[in-house]
């Protein structure tokens, strides 16, 4: 697809101290193509979407807890046709908020012209990525390299977008109209590169060039919907709602007994806990109801809201803390993400449960009973896992995913998910539904198991020969996400590392 842009583009610049510039571009660029790495893009999508006329990039999230007001778009930046060029690695992975660009790569000078850009490559969250090209005719400023190799530059102030460096076939690494230094990053500081006002032009430009053009090519990002009538049976009583890989739409997953129906992470909000009542309804007559969630988020709780007050709600005694101390934070800042999102959250308080447990919990259905095992502080401190006995299909939550690393934060205790993993197999699950993403078998637990020991053993390693927990943590997650390059939520390895280094003697 071929579209031409707009000639001039005026939006604000946010610096890593928080200061508006404006910057202007008076160019006419032609022949542009791309698919962008995207995410819940805050006040920087409005001010790309202001400068391509209006065309909004839609909220959305990749499941990766990425903060709120997050874009990015990574770009290589070389001299040849676009089958050259190798797309990047999942940039919605590049998240420890370090500037990895080539230290080696710069620019002629200062006073290059506009047109040195010549090619932008780009991925997308998804694992399909996606090549692309701007053409504009060579300008005198370009820089070659021996050995050449391709440069790649992201813009990392929106916050935590990552540089890095990609080993593609030999190309001229060419520069625009500035210098690009590599800089250690500053405590608390969110920019963490340094380039002059050209630079600055010419990285910011292509960002929103790439995200813009992205939303009109690829559509919006699918509602956060539990989407009707795709009910999956997974055996003789259990059924599933699958995510279709949408954002903040997780596996919904339906137990039916002789007696009593068990709904599990009931979806964001009233909208979609009626579109799970409904799905319940065509493969359930029980008017006794049981709701349970894996973990306290809110697209795995808040669909509560489309359910009688004779639905008995089940929770851990540690799950009904975290939701009593963090549960409204997060509905407030999921209703902040989109005009959609606070509809389908409105009236979301939280809800009591009827039910509590402390850390483990049977539910007999009728004819079938499901086991109800708390596991974290795992992805979260209260994660729950739910086995359904005879029907040997376990609902891990976010402790086991399929082709994807684990969400660990700063609560994580690596000592707890390897424990989890082993309670899990023990269970010898034929079917493992994540909480997003595709149903596996019993061989993710393995799968998963084989990345956190590598993490926990590379932790203690490095820890042992004096590197600092900050350098671990980069190298833990660089050196697992160039093993498994399409995977989503690497940023999740540094936490998982430092989670290591802390247990580590």
């Amino acid at each position: 697809m071929n579209a031409p842009l707009p000639t001039a583009w005026n939006f604000p610049f946010h610096s890593a101290a928080g200061i508006h510039s404006s910057i202007l571009m008076s160019e006419s660029l032609d022949g542009l193509s791309v698919a962008a790495t995207r995410q819940n893009a805050g006040r920087t999508r409005n001010a790309c979407a202001a400068a391509a006329g209006g065309a909004a990039l839609p909220a959305g999230a990749d499941g990766v807890n990425a903060p709120a007001s997050t874009l990015r778009a990574s770009v290589i930046v070389a001299l040849g046709s676009v089958s050259d060029a190798k797309p990047l690695h999942d940039a919605a992975a590049m998240n420890d908020g370090r500037w990895l660009g080539d230290p080696d790569v710069r620019a002629a000078g200062d006073d290059c012209p506009g047109a040195g850009l010549i090619k932008l490559a780009t991925t997308r969250t998804s694992n399909s990525p996606r090549e692309t090209a701007i053409s504009l005719p060579p300008g005198p400023c370009f820089s070659k390299r021996s050995p050449p190799r391709s440069a790649v530059y992201s813009t990392a102030m929106f916050p935590n977008g990552v540089d890095r460096s990609l080993a593609s076939k030999p190309l001229r690494v060419v520069a625009g109209p500035a210098r690009f230094e590599r800089r250690e990053p500053v405590a608390g500081a969110r920019e963490v590169f340094a380039m002059n006002p050209g630079a600055r032009f010419l990285l910011l430009v292509g960002f929103c060039l790439v995200a813009s053009s992205a939303a009109a090519q690829r559509g919006a990002v699918p509602d956060p919907l539990v989407k009707e009538n795709a009910t999956v049976k997974l055996a003789d009583h259990t059924y599933v709602i699958p995510d279709a890989n949408v954002p903040l739409v997780p596996n919904v997953g339906i137990v039916v007994g002789s007696r009593a129906t068990l709904v599990i992470d009931p979806g964001l909000g009233r909208r979609n806990g009626e579109a799970v009542a409904r799905e319940v309804a065509k493969i359930s007559r029980n008017t006794e109801i049981f709701i349970a969630s894996t973990h306290f988020h809110a697209e795995h709780t808040t669909g509560y809201l489309a359910f009688p007050a004779s639905a008995k709600y089940v929770n851990s005694v540690v799950q009904e803390a975290e939701f009593a101390q963090a549960g409204a934070q997060q509905i407030q800042a999921f209703s902040a993400r989109s005009p959609l999102t606070a509809e389908l959250l409105k009236g979301a308080t939280g809800r009591k449960a009827d039910i509590t447990f402390d850390r483990e919990h049977v539910l007999d259905l009728g004819g079938v009973r499901v086991r109800l095992v708390v596991v974290g502080p795992t992805h979260t401190r209260g994660d729950t896992g739910f086995f359904v006995e005879g029907d040997e299909v376990l609902f891990s939550g976010d402790v086991v995913m399929n082709n994807s690393f684990l969400a660990a934060n700063q609560a994580s205790s690596m000592t707890a998910w390897l424990a989890a993993f082993d309670l899990f197999e023990k269970m010898r699950p034929r079917t493992i539904v994540p909480a997003h993403g595709a149903v596996g078998d019993g061989s993710l637990i393995p799968a998963n198991r084989a990345i956190m020991q590598s993490v926990q053993t590379r932790a203690r390693e490095l820890k042992t020969q004096g590197r600092s927990v900050d350098d671990t943590a980069k190298a833990v997650q660089e050196e697992l996400q160039a093993k498994h390059p399409a995977w989503p939520r690497a940023n999740g390895l540094a936490a998982a590392a430092r989670a290591a280094y802390a247990e580590a003697p």
